[in-house]
């Protein structure tokens, strides 16, 4: 007879699972793709794509909808603000995650209590995604962004370019592009948007359900992290 605790196996299947970076990365994703259509449906403005908040916002001014233009110029501000904030803590607490993290999910939950159309709203939205954008970005030893999926899908195509031409070199830019991942956040981004598109539907705080999938995150980060 033995002593002592033990994980049955389907228990560390599922712990293995739960700590992998691609599950990390799925969880982000989807939480951006989820931020960024509420924003999008709700103001007109993207929370996380700062790409089509700058092009939206050269369109306002060219067309001299001053409003307008000050609205997206004041999301591209408050993304900037997140990341100067995110990487202050990081600073501050020695490289640990789990508090930008956490302040994610304030930011988040702090923006599901406003209006939805409220310019404070998409804005405190937008601190979240910045401070998202340089918290968690190393999967597997490969540096993405959870934010945008532009860059990911000019690699996920570059990848499959390099399969179909030259199978040898394919096999050596698997440790380098990890497809897997890159099909992941791209995927999972999507799923977010889908999952907001219901959520809005048929609840008035949507936004609960990002700051859920945030705090997951920050909770395997925190697991995952030496303490000090």
């Amino acid at each position: 007879m033995t002593s002592g605790w033990r994980l049955r196996p389907d228990a560390i299947r599922w712990s293995a699972l739960l700590a992998d970076d691609l599950f990390v990365a799925g969880l982000l994703c989807g939480a951006a793709g989820f931020a960024d259509a509420v924003g999008y449906v709700n103001s007109g403005v993207f929370a996380a794509n700062m790409t089509g908040n700058t092009v939206l916002a050269g369109i306002a001014l060219a067309e001299r909808h001053w409003d307008v233009a000050g609205q997206r110029g004041m999301t591209l501000a408050a993304f900037c603000i997140g990341v100067v904030l995110a990487s202050f803590l990081l600073r501050l607490f020695g490289e640990r995650r789990v508090w930008p993290l956490i302040g994610e999910v304030a930011f988040i939950l702090a923006a599901a209590f406003i209006e939805p159309t409220a310019s404070l709203s998409i804005a405190l939205i937008a601190v979240a995604m910045g401070m998202q954008a340089v918290c968690v970005t190393r999967f597997r030893s490969v540096v993405a962004s959870t934010v945008v999926v532009t860059t990911t899908m000019a690699r996920l195509a570059e990848f499959c370019t390099h399969w179909m031409i030259a199978r040898p070199q394919a096999r050596a830019a698997v440790t380098r592009t990890a497809p897997a991942l890159l099909v992941v956040i791209w995927i999972c981004y999507g799923l977010g948007a889908i999952a907001a598109a219901f959520a809005m539907a048929v609840t008035s705080r949507p936004l609960f359900f990002p700051a859920a999938m945030l705090a997951l995150v920050a909770g395997l980060v925190l697991f995952k992290e030496p303490a000090g």
